[in-house]
């Protein structure tokens, strides 16, 4: 049951939206009691499991279940005319169960579902521009809630039968004409988000950078201020609206005279481009501050906030991974067996692209670039010694930068439709749950994989596996298209993995964007042990949540010591 649209978040009257879920919070007062959190779908192929709790969604991924959508938003703390969501469990069903009434006799005599927690709150009748949280049930094996028109079809597509109405909530996709919408990567409103003294607007999400976040906003006077690659950043300090204050993270003091004011009343654009070692940020296209240093250890929310009396009002906030949300580091170098020539012609089209006007232009000419290092790296560094344009030379940086990064390690092994280094895709496999075909993208060859057909095998070469690394970087290269996920099952050492340790459920997983880029994604791994355990004698295994994989390279080498 999963879905693609984009989701849709309808405002009540008189309710501010105040998300929680930020990893590193910038310190503020506390959020005022009406906090809403997003109501979170999940899905393991077999039961749906519905939460709007951090640990929640952590059982989630640690089961194995993937992220579908974001089915609307309950209130974190109790308010007038609601009643609790209580998440139940049965052991004997493998079944999750979302209620926001008694439980039904016939569960209560059996005793076959327990308490697990409560998620949060709705309201106990209709309101208005709210919408109905019904369930759903498939016979004894699955209960699904959704309060989404996609939902409800789906459950009545597979042969759910509606039991009842357990509450009411904020409203997602094509439940409502509301004018704002949420996702982990992005907030709209029309008419804007108005936060006051003590309020703080998080994105949902978490995310680590490389990333371009865009926010559109406004203050009534005084202090807007942001947090992402510092705790604070201030524009219109109340003490000297001319200078822009950076408070916490790396550039933590390096305030800047003359960059920090914006217009009072009207909307300014704010981008703000972090990458794993520099920040740069932009008012209205006006470079106002950048900043090397170490922003590699960045994990936290977006967050937009008001101080010492200022209305600020957020028309949206918009998280653009330049690369995926997990750390990132190198790509694919063609092998032998079917080398990939690339023309001086072409680096230097590459390079010429770095400047173009499109944001997204820039980046796939990063990404190329990146996969062809050694011809790269020759053409970027004269350059940037002759560029004189701080915006350009910062996107030289950064491509020099993901090309340094992105050379052979030691003792790599390596497949793509091009060719292979110690590492096979599984050909045996394609007869069972491991189909895929070889297809071409706009001239690129890769894999893909269909969403019916979950899995795609990989084996390493007995000389690899003789050396009984256990710390392993495994990279995939994959198309961002859709907004599924990819996950991974390997080979390893933990007894209380499934089938004698052979599929070790990997806690990370990557969350597509449908930005229409290549993308690369690494997973790390602490107890790896190749030896060819899982079906067709193979070591790890990709699987889809929701589209199909498109994956041109993967990558395997031994983390440093």
């Amino acid at each position: 049951m999963k879905n693609k649209s984009r989701v849709r978040l309808g405002l009540l009257p008189g309710i501010l939206l105040v998300f929680a879920g930020c990893a590193t919070e910038p310190k503020q007062v506390a959020a005022p009691a009406q906090q809403l959190i997003p109501l979170k779908l999940f899905w393991n192929g077999h039961d749906n499991f519905t939460t709007a709790t951090a640990l929640g969604e952590k059982d989630a991924k640690g089961a194995g279940y993937n992220f579908v959508r974001i089915d609307g938003c309950i209130f974190a703390n109790p308010q007038s005319n609601t009643v609790p969501l209580k998440q139940y469990w049965s052991d004997k069903r493998h079944d999750y169960m979302l209620l926001g009434k008694s439980m039904p006799k016939t569960l209560e005599k059996r005793g076959a579902y327990h308490l697990v927690r409560i998620e949060g709150y709705a309201y106990a009748q209709p309101q208005p521009d709210a919408v109905p949280l019904k369930r759903f049930k498939l016979g004894a094996r699955d209960n699904f809630t959704t309060a989404t028109v996609q939902g409800e079809n789906d459950a009545l597509a597979a042969g759910y039968v509606f039991q009842r109405i357990e509450a009411y909530v904020i409203p997602a996709p094509g439940n409502s004409t509301a004018t704002t919408q949420l996702t982990n990567y992005a907030l709209i409103s029309q008419q804007g988000i108005v936060l006051k003294a003590g309020n703080t607007l998080n994105t949902p999400g978490t995310f680590r950078p490389p990333v371009e976040i865009t926010i559109i906003a406004k203050t009534d006077s005084t202090n807007l201020r942001i947090a992402y690659a510092a705790d604070q950043v201030i524009f219109n300090w109340e003490m000297d609206q001319n200078q822009l204050r950076i408070n916490g993270g790396p550039a933590d003091g390096l305030h800047k005279a003359g960059a920090g004011n914006i217009p009072t009343g009207k909307f300014v654009t704010i981008r703000w481009l972090v990458t794993p070692k520099r920040q740069a940020i932009y008012v209205n296209d006006e470079l106002r501050f950048e900043h090397d240093g170490d922003y590699s250890n960045i994990n936290r929310c977006v967050s937009v906030f008001p101080a010492v009396g200022s209305k600020v009002t957020v028309q949206s906030i918009i998280v653009k991974p330049l690369s995926p949300p997990q750390p990132v580091s190198a790509v694919t170098v063609p092998q032998p067996g079917k080398v990939e020539v690339i023309s001086d012609q072409q680096i230097h089209k590459w390079v010429v692209q770095l400047a173009d006007s499109d944001f997204s232009k820039r980046e796939s000419a990063i990404n190329e670039l990146a996969r062809h290092p050694a011809d790269a790296l020759p053409a970027l560094q004269p350059v940037l010694q002759t560029e004189t344009d701080s915006d350009r030379r910062w996107w030289i940086q950064s491509a020099i930068q993901e090309c340094e990064e992105n050379q052979p390690k030691p003792d790599e092994i390596s497949a793509s439709p091009a060719g292979s280094k110690g590492l096979q895709v599984s050909e045996a496999c394609k007869s069972g749950d491991g189909f895929f075909t070889n297809v071409e993208h706009e001239g690129t060859a890769c894999w893909e994989v269909p969403k019916k057909n979950s899995y795609f095998y990989f084996s390493a070469s007995d000389e690899f596996r003789q050396k009984a690394e256990t710390a392993l970087e495994i990279q995939v290269e994959y198309l961002d298209i859709g907004t599924g996920t990819i996950g991974l099952d390997y080979d390893s050492s933990d007894k209380r993995s499934p089938f004698g340790e052979a599929y070790e459920h990997h806690s990370t997983f990557i969350h597509c964007t449908n930005s229409g880029q290549w993308r690369r994604g690494k997973f790390h791994l602490a107890n790896a042990r190749f030896r060819g355990s899982e079906n067709c004698q193979t070591d790890f295994r990709f699987y889809n949540g929701g589209d199909d994989m498109i994956i041109r390279s993967v990558r395997v080498w031994p983390a440093p010591k």
